[in-house]
């Protein structure tokens, strides 16, 4: 699985950030609902991480937003994850 791989690669450069993401689980605030297309959304404390009705819809609109920056760069970091919808248009 992926989070096992990542957490094995964070015990290896930062083993005290490690145990403290596996000291915490996932949180019971988290929620996942159908979107209006029944694809997957997020929702943290009932706060939306995707959007609601067509979470891939969304990840287009954003990749085609800054594709120009995107395009342009030799690298790219991506802070937070979420369900992933924005990494396919990377």
């Amino acid at each position: 699985m992926i989070f096992e791989k990542n957490i094995a690669v964070l015990k290896l450069t930062d083993p005290q950030l490690a145990n403290a993401v596996l000291s915490k689980g996932p949180g019971s605030d988290m929620e996942i609902v159908n979107a209006k297309n029944n694809a997957p959304s997020l929702k943290v404390s009932n706060v939306s991480f995707h959007s609601l009705y067509d979470p891939f819809m969304e990840a287009k609109t954003w990749g085609k937003h800054y594709a120009e920056e995107i395009h342009k760069a030799s690298s790219i970091c991506v802070l937070g994850f979420g369900l992933g919808y924005h990494l396919l248009e990377l």
